[in-house]
């Protein structure tokens, strides 16, 4: 989970972000003064990692986030999986509970501006995917079942 915004100033877009740090959400504006007359292109990526990165007690999230603009890497960042791991413990005060990522939820909200109509937000290009093992290893899972059929056989 995270949060990526386009937040309207009055005179142009600021990109914000947020992370997490233990149980602190800590913001970063990414770029400001985005024309309200020119496109953008924002991206953002994340490869999620099992577990996070503890230091000095406080956890760290091991997700890698990266955010572009207009195609250039513009943030490395993480998701917010420590948030969870600092505040969200088991009822039995065990492990934290699992947060599957399973949802994108793109939000609007805030004054109507009824003079801009038609002017908004275009979202394009979602994909969700996971990680497709290389041919060589497929080939590899593929021998052994063969393998593995011909030694029942005997």
């Amino acid at each position: 989970m995270t949060w990526l915004q386009l937040k309207d100033t009055g005179s142009g877009f600021n990109l914000e972000y947020y992370e997490t740090q233990g149980s602190a959400f800590v913001a970063a504006t990414l770029a400001t003064g985005l024309s309200y007359t020119a496109t953008h292109d924002v991206s953002m990526t994340i490869d999620f990692v099992a577990g996070v990165n503890t230091v000095g007690g406080v956890n760290y999230g091991n997700d890698v986030l990266k955010i572009y603009l207009g195609g250039q890497l513009i943030k490395t960042g993480t998701t917010w999986e420590s948030y969870y791991y600092a505040n969200e413990l088991a009822p039995s005060g065990g492990a934290p509970r699992i947060q599957a990522v399973n949802s994108m939820l793109l939000r609007s909200s805030g004054t109507a501006a009824t003079g801009t109509a038609g002017n908004g937000f275009y979202f394009s290009d979602f994909t969700v995917g996971n990680a497709v093992p290389a041919p060589g290893a497929a080939a590899l899972i593929g021998l052994a079942g063969m393998v593995a059929t011909r030694r029942r056989r005997n």
